[in-house]
């Protein structure tokens, strides 16, 4: 029986303890509806303290609606208290050129900390499965992930996340309510086939399964296993070795860490990355945004032993060479000196036409000739703009922002504006300024800076003779946000 099952996966992982209090992130949807109701019978076994907290997106109009109100009244029935919040999807993804998928997650997520801020609440349950975490996997698989993405979800995450079902399969779930009596929504949207992980859920996985290679859910269930704790294990020799070979100056956790340069230089590459990227995210606290070309360039800066080098990264922290040591240091907050720029992403030249990906800043470029491109990736909202080609633009390229950038914005008689000034304006933090897109001309002359302005040299209002339309989407999170 499910309750047994899930109570068995809540112990074996310590997911929580006794009297604590647990917000319920319900939707509406089936995963979550069964989760609310499989702690509600289980709660007497922790003494847990549960709420409900339920995100309206605002995306289907009247069935959203729908949906908060079928939530409110399951949490009354029950017992159990009810919060909700209302976000602007739609709004968030336009103004910050977010897929909307991206733009929802981020808002959701507020949403429910705050909730479980307001109830006491210390973990945040949700109700991601066996099936969602395959998913997610093979989604990661498709960025080109390491160990770190093959281990999926966890069951606990350090930010108060559990996950009661990520060892249960979706049908178990549909069967378990089908023996209750009990009700729910269902989400015309999660049919759709424009977001790519319902690409992976109605085409890719059905394929595996149906070309007889086994079921795809338990395969890369057990991947994850083994991954957590191939990671694990990787997380620990590291940690041993920033222990022990930590300078003077002491490894100080959430500020900096002081790595001596003699025994880091002697490892071989792939174990000095490792070192250095466990050293980044112990001092960040995360690794968002954090790619293998930005640790690949500080193990270069490693091996130069150049006093004075650094790299600012974009999880708002600076790797720095000083005499005898690499120092990993957090940035202060509201960002890092403007004369500090990310030396490890390479100007890349820009297809027109065609995609471009520039993976250590998380954008993609699409540029057409005489006509407005497709939407990158499927995705509705970005930042898109006309530009004069003149027959200049395959000299075009795209690179981070660097300081004493300038441009002239339309509107402005051809006075111009330093990219700096813009940022302010926008609330870009200086922090993470470095891994802002600019396309560049030939002379390195911005062109075109995504969602800021384009320079009047080259903005026309349509698809003018010899025009290129440029639209771009972030895909690894916009910088401010």
């Amino acid at each position: 029986m499910l309750p047994l099952q899930v109570a068995e996966y809540i112990a074996r992982y310590g997911l929580f303890a006794p009297g604590e209090a647990v917000l319920v992130a319900v939707s509406g949807g089936p995963d979550s509806v069964a989760l609310l109701r499989c702690l509600s019978d289980l709660g007497g076994r922790w003494g847990l303290g549960l709420s409900v907290g339920h995100v309206n997106h605002q995306l289907r109009g009247e069935e959203s609606d729908q949906d908060e109100a079928f939530v409110a009244d399951l949490a009354r029935r029950l017992g159990v208290a009810f919060a909700t919040r209302r976000v602007d999807v739609r709004s968030r993804a336009a103004a910050h050129g977010e897929s909307v998928e991206m733009a929802a997650r981020d808002l959701r997520w507020a949403a429910l900390r705050e909730m479980a801020s307001e109830h006491g609440a210390s973990r945040v349950a949700l109700g991601h499965t066996a099936d969602d975490q395959a998913e997610t996997i093979l989604l990661n698989v498709m960025r080109g992930t390491g160990v770190r993405g093959l281990r999926g979800m966890l069951p606990a995450s350090p930010d108060g996340r559990v996950r009661p079902f990520l060892g249960v399969r979706r049908r178990e779930i549909i069967e378990y309510l089908d023996s209750l009596g009990q009700p729910y929504r269902s989400d015309r949207t999660n049919e759709s086939l424009m977001a790519a992980r319902n690409l992976v859920r109605n085409r890719l996985l059905p394929v595996w399964l149906g070309a007889g290679l086994g079921d795809p859910v338990e395969a890369l269930r057990r991947l994850a296993e083994r991954m957590c704790l191939d990671d694990e294990a990787l997380m620990w020799a590291a940690d041993q070795f920033l222990t022990e070979s930590r300078t003077a100056g002491e490894c100080v956790e959430g500020q900096e860490c002081r790595i001596a340069l003699q025994r880091l230089t002697g490892l071989p590459d792939a174990v000095g990355m490792l070192v250095l990227r466990r050293a980044c995210e112990r001092v960040s606290g995360g690794l968002h945004g954090l790619s293998l070309a930005h640790v690949r360039e500080i193990w270069k800066m490693v091996g130069s032993a150049r006093v004075h080098a650094r790299v600012v990264l974009p999880i708002g922290v600076r790797a720095s060479i000083a005499p005898g040591e690499v120092r990993i240091q957090r940035l202060p907050k509201g960002g890092s000196s403007t004369s500090e720029v990310c030396e490890s992403v390479p100007r890349v030249r820009l297809n027109v036409p065609g995609r471009t990906c520039v993976h250590e800043l998380g954008v993609v470029f699409e540029a057409a000739l005489g006509r407005a491109c497709e939407p990158v990736c499927g995705v509705r909202h970005g930042h898109a703009t006309w530009l004069r080609a003149a027959g200049t633009c395959d000299s075009w390229s795209v690179r981070p922002w660097q300081p004493g950038d300038r441009v002239r914005p339309v509107g402005l008689d051809g006075h111009s504006k330093k990219l700096k000034k813009l940022f302010q304006e926008r609330r870009i933090p200086p922090a993470e300024r470095s891994r802002y897109p600019v396309v560049v001309d030939a002379a390195d002359t911005p062109v075109w800076v995504p969602g800021l302005a384009a320079d009047q040299r080259w903005a026309c209002a349509d698809a003018a003779p010899g025009a290129v339309h440029l639209h771009m989407v972030w895909v690894a999170g916009r910088p401010g946000v």
